[in-house]
């Protein structure tokens, strides 16, 4: 839980120094894709520190495929070796 505690005001103060040097000279939709991009870091970093497990991005690409994957071989057949 303090790790968590740790990564979010590191995340803070990542927040404060940029805007702090850029002043008002960062266009808004920067800011708001900053913000995102670092919100989600901060959020994946912070739930990892804590022990939830994160799933791999690429089981759901799998997920989706192995449907279209298995009409191909089913179709096509699999040349064996």
């Amino acid at each position: 839980m303090i790790a968590a505690i740790f990564i979010f005001l590191s995340g803070v103060l990542v927040t404060w120094i940029e805007f702090r040097r850029a002043g008002r000279q960062i266009n808004r939709k920067e800011q708001i894709l900053f913000l995102f991009i670092l919100g989600i870091g901060i959020g994946l970093s912070m739930l990892k520190a804590i022990g939830v497990p994160i799933p791999n991005p690429m089981d759901f690409a799998i997920a989706f495929y192995h449907p279209f994957y298995d009409l191909l071989i089913e179709f096509f057949g699999q040349k064996g070796s």
